[in-house]
């Protein structure tokens, strides 16, 4: 009977029925107040309306009587994820991965954690949890390492990662952290060869592709000129204000940019098309970074299906 319900309940919800997916919880709860799917479903409406708190003690209910319910730790998930509470759903995929080691949600939401964007603040007091309780530990040096290239210190970001490494060669996170401050420090050899460690753990993660891609197409000179101007104005912005660091990406562009254009139509190539390859070359940078995972996010979100739905 619930299940019944529940399947419709969630298609009312995909097509944005949410007073409708609520009625159907509701009526499932009405015949069992701890009935796993009205649970679930009533959680996935409150965190559809924002109700993060509310949508995350549901599905806790749930975990609470089955501590292996790989579906309601998923939405848990999903739900910190959706609120930016990222350090928390990180520690969350942990125990997902100790509690259900075989999940089979446990990559697609490794993949959703890697591409969700680290609250720093937050960080920052999990980092300082981590080095008192476990000062030589892979996970401090990881969310170390993530509060160093949130802070665009991407050097150290890179040396972070390796000593996470050097702890746990087989970490996933780290192969990842490493490939990502490798290519955001001016090593794009290096990013290449992390994003290619990290991808035969987990060939579905998307950004490690986009960095095994950018690690090829640097070797043309208009993405080269491209992301020398990205990379450098990012690293800028972590010793001084964003506005001196836009200044000098600005500085960079007309001492060392314009110098190359006038180089290269002096050589007889027109200006249109010299103009255009390094447009070109700005464009393909700044899709891998952002518009890219931006589609690869919501491809992920929309595959999402719990297993009993």
């Amino acid at each position: 009977m619930s299940d019944g319900l529940a399947q419709t309940g969630e298609a009312m919800l995909v097509g944005g029925n949410v007073v409708g997916a609520e009625r159907m919880a509701r009526r499932i709860l009405e015949t069992d107040p701890q009935d796993r799917n009205g649970l679930l479903l009533l959680g996935m409406v409150e965190d559809k309306r924002g109700n993060v708190d509310a949508a995350l003690d549901l599905y806790g209910r749930v975990i609470a009587r089955d501590s292996r319910d790989d579906d309601a730790r998923t939405a848990r998930i999903m739900t910190l994820l959706g609120a930016k509470r990222v350090a928390q759903a990180r520690d969350e995929l942990a125990d997902l991965e100790r509690a259900v080691p075989g999940s089979d949600h446990i990559r697609m939401v490794r993949v959703m954690a890697s591409m969700a964007r680290v609250n720093i603040a937050e960080t920052k007091e999990r980092l300082a949890a981590l080095r008192e309780t476990q000062p030589d530990s892979v996970e401090a040096d990881l969310a170390e390492a993530a509060v160093a290239l949130g802070e665009s210190r991407n050097g150290d970001a890179y040396r972070l990662s390796l000593e996470a490494l050097a702890k746990d060669p087989a970490d996933d996170t780290a192969q990842g952290m490493a490939a990502t401050a490798a290519f955001w420090s001016f090593r794009p050899r290096r990013a290449r060869y992390h994003a290619q460690m990290a991808l035969r753990r987990d060939p579905r993660a998307a950004s490690m592709r986009g960095l095994k891609r950018m690690g090829r197409a640097i070797w043309l000179p208009p993405v080269a000129v491209a992301y020398a101007c990205v990379v450098g104005q990012d690293m800028l912005s972590g010793k001084v204000s964003t506005l001196m660091a836009t200044g000098g990406f600005l500085a960079g562009v007309q001492f060392a940019v314009v110098p190359i254009v006038r180089r290269l139509t002096e050589a007889g190539l027109p200006m249109v098309w010299v103009a255009l390859s390094l447009c070109g070359g700005l464009a393909y940078v700044m899709a891998e970074l952002y518009v890219v995972p931006f589609f690869e996010k919501r491809r992920v979100i929309k595959g999402v299906v719990l297993q009993d739905y």
